[in-house]
């Protein structure tokens, strides 16, 4: 039978685990009007890589340009999809 203390310090380090991922998106969703899609992906991929799955910087910098840019040729060029856009037009 499992020892039911471990199995909740295990659920807890789960938790702990995600929790910077779920405020990251609340954050993004929250400034979205303020950074516009693009940069507010770009931030949070960026941040998701970086910060939660701690891979280098070099890494984290190419992924979130990839994640960008495939995102913006989906929407943009794909589906003509008009998408949120910040003060400076992006």
């Amino acid at each position: 039978m499992p020892d039911p203390m471990q199995s909740g310090a295990s659920t807890l380090s789960k938790f702990l685990r995600v929790l910077p991922a779920w405020l990251g998106l609340v954050a993004t969703v929250a400034l979205l009007n303020v950074l516009g899609f693009v940069a507010g992906l770009g931030l949070f991929s960026f941040f998701l890589v970086y910060w939660v799955e701690r891979r280098p910087l070099r890494s984290a910098l190419v992924v979130s340009v990839a994640i960008t840019l495939g995102f913006l040729f989906v929407f943009r060029v794909l589906l003509p999809v008009p998408l949120p856009l910040n003060a400076w037009g992006f």
